[in-house]
């Protein structure tokens, strides 16, 4: 294990490296955002609504996942959707043409 640290600091190290690996293998797009939504966020949900105020998600990705036209991407280590998530991909799927959905664990 310690060759492969030292390996990888100084990879690090070397711009080059890091040009070849990272920047000439980026694949070019319009834009994006990444957005979590908050910790323990199950934990204040009572039953099958959130608290007055509160969303499910940040609102920003709630609003999101509800506009997409084409995929959604979930990058989750641990994915559980509360009540209202589900009713939200519930009627993503009732779309003429929904969305893909996927979900990425690793």
């Amino acid at each position: 294990r310690p060759e492969r640290v030292q390996r990888v600091s100084a990879e690090a190290n070397d711009m080059d490296f890091v040009t070849r690996a990272f920047v000439d293998t980026a694949l070019p797009v319009a834009s994006v955002r990444y957005v979590a939504d908050l910790p323990h966020k199950h934990r204040r949900q009572k039953a099958d609504a959130p608290l007055a105020g509160q969303h499910v998600t940040e609102p920003q990705l709630d609003a999101l996942i509800a506009g997409a036209q084409k995929e959604v991407i979930l990058q989750t280590p641990y994915l559980v959707l509360s009540k209202p998530a589900q009713a939200l991909f519930r009627e993503l799927r009732k779309r003429p043409q929904p969305p893909r959905v996927v979900v990425s664990s690793n």
